[in-house]
Parts: structure tokens; C-alpha cells; sequence
């Protein structure tokens, strides 16, 4: 099964971009690798976190990366988590080094497409969509305070839509407290497209949008594109950034 992949970012209602996304791609398309940061902290801070987070993640695995297709599930997660967490300590130790930085920090969200699977890492509030057999299913669950709060059943759906407190992350990189990564590995089909995106995109986005978006035969990097200018119509007030994984 071959993957395909591309992005783009942009600054959508904001008068500077915080976002950062990143891919790579296997020569023979045996492999793809799918990349978003959603940085915070001001108008240095939030582009210098995202920004450094995927530097140092790609750098962590660009030895890797040529083998594997020969790695089991077990590995793939582990070196995954690996150049995360080496992201994390670089942004603490860039925070610690330069004060001007000290509150910066950014979600990171990898898709990492082989075989016939997808793993998934992430922290905070970037999120990964699957559209199979015109079916959208959301594949990551938000680290927010608000989220917390509906998984337990103490807020209704609706509630927390509109909740003051829905953009307060409880897991990001360059967070004071210590966290776990959220990592998963889903069984992939011919036709499956995987859909990173940072919360400028899924906030802003109606279901007709996205199956419009989706349901045309085209590139990732087209779509990509489709998805941020059907934020922007619909008045995204953030950031908006996406990554698609294309499975044939």
C-alpha cells in the first residue's frame, strides 16, 4: 500500500502565524510521516516552540526513518516517543537559557503512515481525523481541561463547545508539570485519508465541509489547502494548519 502526503499552514485570523507543520516521504511512497505544532506564548515564544519542536523531532529521526519499514509496532511507538520527548526537553531547556522564551510552549501532533498502519502521537489539542468510505471518525481525544470534563460527564457535548475554559491544554510541550505523550497504532485500508490538523481547522470546520473537502479525488497537499481556505470562509480566529496522509 503506497502513502502519499503534504501540508500547509496559515495565519488565518491572527496577524502572525504560530503554527508549524512539517512531512516526509519515502522515495518509493512505502512510508509517510505527517507533522503539526501549535506553539503559544506570544508573538516570538509560540513560533520559536512549534518551530524548534518539529526541528528537533525530524533531527531525533532522520536516522531512523530509512529502516523503518523493517521496525515492528513495538519500535515504531518507541522511537516516535523518543524524538518527542527530546523535543520537549530542548523547548525546556531553550526556556530556561532565554527568558524572553519562558512561557512559550506548542502541541505536537506525528502521524507516521506504513504497511498497513498508522500510529499516532500527540499533546494537547491538534487533532487527527480518518475519512474512510465517506465516514469522518475522529482519532485523537484533546488534552484540555474541558475535555476532561465531558469524558467524565460532568459538561454535555454542547457545553463544551462553548466553554470559557475549552483552549486550557492540560499536556503540551514546555508544560511545568510532567505528562505522557498519548500514543496509538490504528490498522489502515486502501482509500483511508488522515487529516493532522491544529485546532484553527477543527474548531472552524462544519461536517459539509469536511466531506466536501475530502470526498474530492485529489492531492493531499490540494486538500490540505481546501480545508484551511473552508476555515478561513468560515471566519477561523486562530491559526489554521493541516497534514494529509493519502492512503491508495
Amino acid at each position: 500500500m503506497q502513502v502519499q502526503v503534504g501540508g500547509h499552514t496559515d495565519r488565518g485570523g491572527r496577524d502572525h502565524n504560530e503554527d508549524a507543520v512539517d512531512w516526509l516521504q519515502d522515495p518509493a511512497k512505502q512510508w509517510a510521516l505527517g507533522l503539526v505544532a501549535d506553539g503559544m506564548g506570544g508573538y516570538t515564544g509560540g513560533e520559536v516552540a512549534s518551530t524548534l519542536a518539529l526541528e528537533v523531532f525530524l533531527y531525533r529521526l532522520q536516522g531512523w526513518l530509512p529502516t523503518a519499514l523493517n521496525a515492528d509496532n513495538d519500535a515504531v511507538l518507541e522511537h516516535l516517543l523518543q524524538a518527542a520527548r527530546a523535543a520537549n526537553a530542548r523547548i525546556y531547556s531553550e526556556q530556561a537559557a532565554q527568558p524572553q522564551l519562558a512561557r512559550m510552549g506548542t502541541t505536537l501532533l506525528c502521524g507516521f503512515a506504513w504497511a498497513d498502519h498508522l500510529a499516532l502521537l500527540h499533546a494537547g489539542d491538534s487533532r487527527c481525523y480518518r475519512w474512510r468510505e465517506q465516514v469522518l471518525a475522529r482519532l485523537t481525544r484533546d488534552h484540555t481541561y474541558v475535555e476532561a470534563l465531558r469524558a467524565s460527564g460532568e459538561i454535555s457535548e454542547q457545553q463544551a463547545a462553548t466553554h470559557p475554559k475549552k483552549h486550557v491544554l492540560t499536556r503540551a510541550l514546555g508544560a511545568p508539570d510532567e505528562f505522557d505523550f498519548s500514543a496509538a497504532l490504528h490498522r489502515t485500508q486502501p482509500g483511508d485519508r488522515y487529516v493532522l490538523c491544529s485546532d484553527g481547522v477543527s474548531n472552524a470546520l462544519s461536517s459539509a465541509d469536511w466531506r466536501r473537502c475530502l470526498a474530492q479525488p485529489a492531492a493531499p497537499a490540494v486538500i490540505a489547502r481546501a480545508l484551511i481556505a473552508a476555515a478561513k470562509q468560515r471566519g477561523a480566529d486562530d491559526n489554521v494548519s493541516a497534514v494529509v496522509l493519502a492512503l491508495g
